[in-house]
């Protein structure tokens, strides 16, 4: 079984790391000889491949066809649905997933759109019905090397389009009792009202109904920086306990020994749709339904056969759960933990300690074990994980869960009951959860300051040994050594550092941070920011989304200098976030002091220049801009500038560079034709946004550079580029968008 899962999922990982999906059809014709194959002792595994392939190919040609065409990008229509889901009010904004009852024009097949509504008041609920205007948006996703995109995230999800409100009109709020989403979405509104103002109640929210949307930038932080994001999702541990509970409930109400396992699992079924179904919940009831299967033919309850079998079940019903991280973190850790199992932790001693210290091994195990993935999606590693954990853990299992379970059941069960105590025992059992959620998140809060997280920097090898570490396991006896064979799957981690330029060259990085600025400059011990991109509606920040995971990546764990250009929130959205975040030794620009009189320095060989060409009240023309020297390149960041700072500029006389940025996006008030001869650059940057509101770059500023044999390179079609700069002068080393390009996302 577990030979049969592996083979499918490398099969899925094959097909999903396609730029283009191929002409699949044809291997229809091959289905009854992979049939015929799967009877064969001998070749049943090409017979595997065979069917398993037709049937992925199949499944991810379906979602691409439901995905909104090109073509209606841009186009408006009336379209009458109903909200599904739980989703996300703000004082002046509301988003939410909306299933379609009626065919879009030219989309038969497009189902489930993810609706943007911009409007003061608004309040919308589960269930509600509407006709909507919308205008379909394309996906204006931020392309950056190492980091996840927002395209993907609602392929993966099943989100098919998305579209703004131009106007609407309301008809109902229709929930009936069958409706899973609008019983979460009364849960929803109960425990909000009962911890309200709680800093822990958007961790409640997440224990309770796998809902993490209310997640905050501080949450997130301070749970990846303890290692305990994990716990914070409906998980094993929570339906483990779930159906072990009603088990053990049922066991004393009588019901022999099939029927009580059968009713636990049951409502371990509804747990789990109240939870919203996510991929742990699923890997957790398949793993429990085999159990309990087992349990009920008398037959030996095998751990690893529940793992095997709930791969496999997950990779046929959801052959999209691979592209979900916590599918990975969902089924590793489980696999780290099944591994852990094996030997003895040499203690003979009291049993207790003993406990205690099989309880250590396996915090150790996952820490090791799944350190190859948490440094390959994000360059950070918590150094005090396994201690919080075993800390964490089972406070979180003996003191926060079951009175939150008790609780939801409770307030379940009170639906259908006129007693007004049952409501008031609900609201108690919730309390008493929320005083040991908040002793446990002080703990991390404390535990975050202390060890903070360390940026090691991505491992490319991760993936490789990742999947040495599988292949290892399926030939080896599990028995031979399984906690050597966790140690030795961290070898990759061996080389941390990525690699550094030399004394006097130069790494330049440029962001993909929308319609925004933000460039990293890396010499061989010093790291630079110029620029933080842009600050959205919604709160968050280039910042939080981009720039310090990407640095992180990098295993950067502080700058040198971050040097801000001008006030414009394009360009310092992201300042107080990675001012907080990261050590920062020196600031200039913005309100953190001017560039006049010019400031000068050196750093490993390589000249730098901060300077200002005029001060005025436009904001634009007073950027601060970079001049960059060293062995055999020159290069100039422009900030802003427009028209008359250019003219400026060129009173200088600073002559021709190799790079720069162009001016203010592309705007048609900045890069004239002066400009350009003056310093003829052999290659320019445009960071602009994807389809932007402003229309950069302007398409006669394009032609000025493409007039005089100027490569250009466009964060909106390129995503995030890097430079290298040395001796062979500046060469553009990577674009993330030709890296990332996969079969489902519309072309730029």
């Amino acid at each position: 079984m577990l030979r049969l899962s592996l083979t499918l999922l490398l099969i899925n990982l094959s097909i999903l790391s396609l730029p283009v999906l191929p002409e699949w059809t044809l291997l229809i014709a091959g289905l009854p000889l992979g049939m015929f194959l799967l009877s064969s002792k001998k070749l049943w595994l090409l017979g595997v491949l065979l069917v398993a392939t037709v049937y992925f190919l199949e499944s991810m040609d379906q979602a691409v066809q439901a995905l909104i065409p090109a073509g209606l990008i841009g186009s408006t229509s009336w379209l009458s649905g109903r909200v599904q889901g739980l989703p996300s009010n703000t004082s002046a904004y509301a988003g939410f997933v909306f299933k379609l009852d009626e065919q879009i024009p030219g989309a038969p097949k497009t189902r489930l759109l993810k609706v943007h509504w911009y409007q003061p008041g608004l309040k919308i609920s589960t269930g509600d019905r509407f006709d909507l205007h919308l205008q379909f948006q394309p996906v204006k996703a931020k392309i950056n090397d190492g980091l996840g995109n927002y395209e993907d995230q609602l392929f993966f999800r099943g989100i098919q389009a998305v579209g703004i409100v131009r106007n609407f009109h309301f008809i109902e709020n229709q929930c009936f009792w069958y409706q899973v989403d609008c019983h979460r979405a009364a849960i929803q509104t109960w425990i909000t009202s009962v911890v309200a103002d709680s800093n822990v109640l958007p961790l409640l929210l997440a224990l309770a109904m796998g809902d993490s949307s209310q997640l905050t930038y501080q949450h997130r932080r301070i749970l990846s920086a303890t290692g305990t994001h994990h716990l914070f999702v409906v998980s094993g541990l929570h339906i483990g306990l779930f159906a072990w509970t009603c088990n053990r409930l049922f066991h004393y109400a009588g019901l022999v020994f099939h029927y009580r396992l059968l009713a636990a699992f049951a409502c371990s079924l509804l747990f789990g749709a109240l939870a919203g179904m996510g991929l742990s919940v699923q890997r957790a009831l398949v793993m429990v339904g085999c159990y309990m299967l087992l349990l009920i033919f008398r037959r030996s309850a095998d751990s690893h056969a529940g793992f095997s079998i709930a791969l496999l079940m997950v990779l046929v019903l959801n052959p999209l759960a691979t592209g979900d991280r916590g599918f990975w973190f969902s089924f590793c850790a489980v696999a780290i933990l099944l591994l852990s199992q094996y030997g003895d932790v040499g203690w003979t001693g009291d049993k207790k300690l003993a406990g205690l210290m099989f309880t250590l091994k396996t915090q150790v195990c996952i820490f090791l074990g799944l350190a190859p993935l948490v440094l390959g999606t994000s360059g950070n590693l918590p150094m005090t994980s396994a201690l919080v954990n075993l800390v964490a853990i089972p406070w979180l299992s003996l003191v926060v869960v079951p009175p939150l379970l008790m609780a939801v059941s409770v307030r379940v069960l009170a639906v259908t009951s006129e007693h007004q105590w049952i409501i008031g025992v609900a609201d108690f059992l919730l309390q008493l959860c929320e005083a040991g959620a908040e002793i446990l998140w002080f703990f991390l809060e404390i535990s975050a300051d202390t060890v903070p997280a360390f940026a090691f920097g991505r491992i490319e090898l991760v993936i490789s040994g990742l999947a040495w570490l599988a292949i290892v396991l399926f030939i080896l006896p599990l028995r031979l050594s399984a906690h050597w064979l966790l140690l030795l799957s961290v070898l990759p981690l061996a080389n941390l550092s990525p690699p550094r330029p030399q004394t006097g060259d130069l790494y330049l990085r440029v962001f993909d941070v929308g319609q925004g600025l933000s460039i990293h400059l890396q010499t061989q011990s010093q790291d630079l920011l110029y620029d933080t991109g842009s600050r959205s509606q919604s709160g968050m920040d280039s910042g939080q989304t981009v720039i310090l995971p990407a640095l992180r990546l990098l295993g950067v764990n502080k700058l040198d200098r971050l040097i801000l250009s001008h006030r414009d929130s394009d360009h310092v959205g992201g300042a107080q976030t990675v001012l907080r975040e990261l050590p920062v030794l020196a600031v200039i620009g913005a309100d953190y002091g001017d560039c006049t009189p010019p400031i000068q320095f050196d750093a490993d060989g390589v000249y730098f220049k901060v300077f200002q060409v005029m001060q005025t009240d436009n904001d634009n023309n007073s950027s601060c801009l970079l001049r960059i020297k060293g062995n055999n390149f020159d290069m100039l960041l422009t900030g802003d500038i427009e028209w008359v700072a250019e003219y400026e500029l060129i009173q200088r006389s600073i002559g021709k560079v190799d790079l720069i940025t162009v001016p203010h996006h592309g705007s048609s008030s900045s890069s004239s034709p002066a400009l350009l001869n003056h310093l003829m650059p052999s290659q320019a940057i445009i960071a602009s946004g994807y389809q932007n509101a402003f229309g950069h770059p302007s398409g006669i500023v394009v032609k000025r550079y493409q007039a005089r044999h100027i490569d250009l390179l466009n964060t909106a079609t390129s995503g995030s580029a890097v430079y290298r700069a040395g001796a062979e002068g500046v060469v553009l080393v990577a674009e993330a968008l030709p890296l990332q390009t996969r079969f489902w996302q519309y072309p730029r």
